[in-house]
């Protein structure tokens, strides 16, 4: 005799095909014989649920969509996947083009902060010559130097803050990039359901 455990609404299914392969109609005492035991207490509301799940699976199969309603549903996925298709494409376009002109901007600030480094580096050399000179320029030429050093750090702080936005715009970008894909899966689900 099964144990208790072993009924379950997987086995009670699988006896269920069974006895309809072999044209045995599916009775609960059919399925508890199948089953080699078990209680008809725990049997008898599986059955009954398997039976109610055929009978749903059947009139889903039997249902007939009316052809201009069929029509109407491929015309609505096929604008909805159009409209989709041209938001993307906007989207992603004007991504591109926003992230291009940030990749400008940052060039040309790299480019300056690199240009304002090499300046600084120069002018510290050049304010440790004078050092060795001139004594008295001392503070003077220290201020030069902590001003380009500030001037750098924002124009780091500035970079970052772009890396940020460029790092904002792929996630935008990825976004667009999953709808359509999302869109493409709805199309290819309705055009399955045909």
């Amino acid at each position: 005799m099964p144990r208790q455990s072993s009924i379950t609404p997987e086995a009670v299914a699988e006896a269920a095909e069974k006895l309809i392969a072999r044209g045995s109609p599916v009775t609960n005492q059919a399925v508890h014989s199948l089953l080699g035991g078990g209680s008809m207490s725990t049997i008898s509301p599986l059955v009954r649920a398997w039976k109610e799940d055929q009978k749903e699976r059947q009139a889903l199969a039997e249902r007939y969509v009316p052809e201009p309603i069929e029509q109407l549903a491929q015309e609505l996925a096929a604008r909805i996947w159009r409209d989709a298709q041209e938001e993307a494409g906007v989207a992603t376009e004007a991504l591109r083009r926003e992230l291009k002109k940030l990749r400008e901007i940052y060039s040309e600030k790299e480019a300056d902060l690199e240009a304002n480094l090499e300046l600084a580096r120069k002018q510290h050399e050049d304010a440790e010559t004078a050092l060795n000179d001139v004594q008295g320029e001392t503070d003077m030429l220290r201020a030069a130097y902590e001003a380009l050093t500030l001037e750098h750090a924002r124009g780091t702080e500035k970079i970052s803050g772009l890396e940020q936005r460029v790092s904002d715009l792929q996630g935008i970008l990825e976004k667009a990039e999953t709808r359509a894909e999302r869109a493409e899966e709805r199309l290819a689900s309705v055009a399955k359901a045909k």
